[in-house]
C-alpha cells in the first residue's frame, strides 16, 4: 500500500520531498509537533514514500513501545521482530488482518544489525522490556556503536533507513535527561548521526520540541517536518512560529536544508489505528547487572584520599549499573 503518489498532485513541495528526501539517500529528516498531532502517523507518511520511492531501502523501526501501533507497518511489508532472547512480543491479529511477522531472537547488540531482512520492515524491540529512560538509552547507544562499527567495515545492507519516535528519550537535552550517564548515552546516537550519512544510512525521527533533544543532534537533521505547536528559536523558521501553531492535524510544512520552507502544506492521509489489525503483548523484562567499576591501581592509590572523603559523606560507595545481555522472563509460544 502506498498513497503518496496519489496525493498532492499539485504540490511543487512533494517534488522536492520525493527528489531530495525519498529518493537521495542518507537525508536524514526531524518530526517535530506537540502531543496529539500525529506524529506517528507522520512517520509512516515518510515511510510510505520511502517504499514507494526507495524501493530498495532497508528499513528499520525502533519501537517505542506503543503497542499495536506497530501493526501499521505491516501495510507496506511484513514485519522482522527484533527481540532480546528470553522475551517475547505477542500478537494477536484482528479477524480477518492478515499480518505476516517473524521473530528474530538475538542475544547480543551486533545481532540486531546482523538480522537485519531487506524484505521485510525490521523492528527493533527493547524499549518495552527495559522500561527506564535512563537504561533504555544505554541500550540504544550500545546498538548505534555497532551500527558505526558495521558501517565502516561496510557490512550494512544499504540503503538503511531508521526511523526513531520520541526521539528526546534517545538523545535528551541535558535538561531533561533522567542522568549524567543518560546523556552520555545519547551522544553515541548523535555521533551516529554525524557519521552516517555519507555511508547511506538515514535517520528520520520524531520529537516534541527542538528543545527536549540534545543540542548536537538538532543542526545533524537538515529536514524539518513541521507539525502544529513546532517552535523554532532561531532563523527564518522562527518568524513564522504563529503559524505553526495553526496547522491543522493531517497537514505539515516542509523545513528545507537552506533553513528556508516549502511554499505549500503537504496533505497527509491517514493510515488508520492499529487496533484495527490487532493486538500486541510484551513479555519479559532485561536484567541489570551491577558492577565495580574498573581501575588500576594508580587510579586506585590516587584516589584513595578522595575515596575516604567520599565514603564518609554517603558511608558506600555507589556501584555503577551496566547492562548484561542476559534476560530474565519467559518464553511464549
Amino acid at each position: 500500500m502506498s498513497t503518496t503518489a496519489n496525493r498532492n498532485k499539485k504540490s511543487s513541495t512533494i517534488g522536492i520531498l520525493v527528489n531530495q528526501f525519498w529518493k537521495r539517500p542518507g537525508q536524514h529528516g526531524l518530526e517535530i509537533g506537540t502531543t496529539g498531532t500525529g506524529k506517528t502517523q507522520g512517520l509512516v507518511y515518510l515511510l510510505d514514500g520511502l517504499v514507494k520511492w526507495s524501493p530498495k531501502s532497508c528499513l528499520v523501526w525502533v519501537d517505542t513501545g506503543k503497542t499495536s501501533e506497530m501493526l501499521l507497518l505491516s501495510k507496506f511489508r511484513p514485519l522482522n521482530l527484533l527481540i532480546p532472547e528470553g522475551c517475547d512480543i505477542i500478537v494477536k491479529p484482528a479477524e480477518g488482518a492478515d499480518i505476516d511477522i517473524k521473530k528474530t531472537y538475538i542475544t547480543s547488540y551486533a545481532d540486531v544489525w546482523h538480522h537485519l531482512d531487506p524484505d521485510r520492515i525490521n523492528v527493533i524491540s527493547f524499549y518495552r522490556f527495559v522500561r527506564d529512560h535512563s537504561v533504555n538509552a544505554k541500550v540504544v547507544s550500545k546498538i548505534f556503536r555497532e551500527l558505526i562499527n558495521m558501517a565502516y567495515d561496510y557490512h550494512l545492507p544499504t540503503p538503511l533507513d531508521i526511523f526513531i519516535d520520541e526521539f528526546q528519550f534517545i538523545a535528551p537535552a541535558k535538561h531533561i535527561a533522567q542522568s549524567y550517564d543518560h546523556y552520555l548515552a545519547g551522544m553515541d546516537v548523535v555521533s551516529s548521526l554525524y557519521t552516517m550519512r555519507s555511508l547511506k544510512v538515514r535517520f528520520v525521527a520524531a520529537t516534541q520540541s527542538l528543545k527536549v533533544i540534545n543540542p548536537a543532534a538538532r543542526d545533524s537533521f537538515p529536514w524539518y517536518f513541521i507539525r502544529r505547536g513546532s517552535i523554532f528559536m532561531e532563523g527564518k523558521l522562527a518568524r513564522f512560529n504563529e503559524l505553526w501553531a495553526q496547522i491543522p492535524t493531517n497537514k505539515a510544512f516542509i523545513g528545507l536544508p537552506s533553513r528556508d520552507f516549502g511554499d505549500d502544506r503537504i496533505a497527509m492521509p491517514f493510515y488508520g489505528d492499529g487496533e484495527e489489525l490487532g493486538y500486541v503483548y510484551y513479555k519479559g523484562i532485561l536484567k541489570i547487572k551491577k558492577e565495580k567499576p574498573e581501575t588500576t591501581e594508580t587510579e586506585e592509590e590516587e584516589s584513595e584520599e578522595k575515596t575516604v572523603k567520599f565514603k564518609k559523606k554517603s558511608g558506600k560507595r555507589k556501584e555503577s549499573q551496566e547492562i548484561e545481555f542476559i534476560i530474565q522472563g519467559e518464553n511464549y509460544a
